[in-house]
Order: C-alpha cells, then structure tokens, then sequence
C-alpha cells in the first residue's frame, strides 16, 4: 500500500510498488529510466520458470514472437515486457549451464554466434553494461550475442540499450500515471478527507431527521 501525508508534503515512500528498484516516486520526479521489473515476485519467477520449461523447439518460438514485437518497432503492453525479460532471464540460466546461444535461437549457426561473441566490440559492451546485464540475467559476450539477434541490432550497445529502452517503456507509462496519482493524492489529500467529513455528516444528519 503508498503511503502519503495529507499536508500537501508529498509522498512518504513508494518501497511496496517494487518494478525492481527503490527509491520514491513523485516530489516532483519523474520515474527513473533505468527501472526493472521486480524479479523477485513469483509472477516474474512463474514466467522464467515457464519459459525454462519449454522444449528447445517451443523457446525458438517464443523467441521469434518476440523478435517480431522488437522489429515492428510496437510498443510493449507490460505483458510482453515481461514476457521478454523472463525469456531472456531463462536463456541467461540456460547458457549459464552449458548451452551453446546457437541451440536456443531459431535460424542461427554456431559459427555466426561465436563470430559475435569473439567480436572486440561485443565483449568490450559486456564490460560497459556488465550491470545492465546482470540486471537481466545474462553474462558476458554470450549475453549480448542474444540480445543482438533477439533486437536485429548489429551494434552491440545498441542492442543492450534497445532491449532495455522497448521493455521498460511499458512501466514508464504505469510509473506516470501513478506518479499523477499520488501527487493528486498529496496535495489535495486534506480537502479530500474534509470532503469526506462534510458528506458523512450530511448523510449522518439526514439519518437523524428522518427518525
């Protein structure tokens, strides 16, 4: 539950609306760009867990389907932000155990993902956004190699930057308009409960002269 004052002071802390980061909301300030979905809730995990049970042939169509959202250039609903972030989650733990990158993305070589992954470039971007990455579950040069050909993007900071910017813009628009709530909230919240008291009174009033 957001807990406000009713002074007009603003919001007292938002810690209960987790999209993966803390910090407040509203005061004045926009929602960060850089927020995650929480992935400790278990809707996130039932999803990863979801996608870490698919066949090799079913994860290739799931991942074409979101390919398809990235290279429409569609704004992500919340669903399929969360939809791509728990697929890429489940292909990090699935790398992470040995899996060739080649074996769970559809139409692709290991000799053209290894040609990714020994690319300066892309492991020069696996240092510059190790955090990002591990944010999202991946690692090193094998990470970014899927976020490449997941995003159609050759650049690999593009592609890191893409993937983030597409998935988190479905939050961004929950974000603001709840930002726009709470400061209603905040600053009108006394002549809202004084709005409240009259009413009840009225109500309480009428009650009376009725009997």
């Amino acid at each position: 539950m957001v807990k406000y004052r009713s002074g007009g002071k603003g919001v007292d802390n938002v810690t209960d609306i987790n999209f993966g980061s803390s910090g407040n909301i509203g005061k004045g300030r926009s929602p960060p760009s850089d927020y995650f979905l929480d992935m400790n809730s278990s809707s996130f995990k039932s999803k990863v867990k979801d996608f870490s049970a698919k066949t090799a042939s079913q994860f290739k169509d799931a991942f074409k389907t979101i390919q398809d959202i990235f290279s429409s250039n569609r704004k992500f609903s919340r669903a399929q932000a969360e939809d791509s972030r728990a697929m890429v989650k489940s292909a990090g733990n699935r790398i992470e155990s040995g899996k060739h990158p080649s074996e769970i993305i559809p139409n692709t070589t290991k000799a053209d993902i290894d040609a990714k992954m020994n690319d300066p470039d892309v492991k020069e971007a696996a240092n510059v956004k190790k955090t990002e990455l591990t944010k999202l579950g991946l690692k090193g040069a094998a990470g970014v190699a899927f976020l490449m050909v997941l995003t159609k993007k050759n650049n690999p900071i593009d592609a890191i930057n893409y993937f983030l910017d597409k998935t988190s813009e479905a939050f961004q628009d929950i974000l603001k308009g709840l930002d726009k709530i709470l400061k209603f909230f905040s600053n009108y919240g006394v002549y809202m409960s004084l709005c409240c008291c009259c009413l009840l009174f009225l109500l309480f009033s009428i009650s009376v002269l009725k009997n």
